[in-house]
């Protein structure tokens, strides 16, 4: 997933860079740019993994639901 987040990363910023005025946008080049992309992806990372956590959670809690009806089915 890291490619990808680096790459939707890159796109956000282009967008942004693409939005400001030509004398600010010369002024942020090279190292402000890749700062702002690797923060940018961090930041994508940690939003995904925290839906994937939720997500994770969430299939835990019907995997012991569907358990528990299984049992209580078989000593029916």
């Amino acid at each position: 997933m890291g490619k990808r987040h680096a790459e939707r990363a890159a796109a956000v910023v282009a967008v942004f860079f693409d939005r400001l005025e030509p004398a600010l946008r010369a002024r942020l080049v090279g190292e402000h740019r890749k700062q702002l992309e690797r923060d940018i992806e961090a930041a994508i990372a940690e939003a995904v993994r925290a839906e994937l956590e939720v997500v994770s959670d969430q299939i835990s809690d019907q995997a012991v639901l569907i358990r528990r009806r299984f049992e209580r089915d078989q000593s029916a």
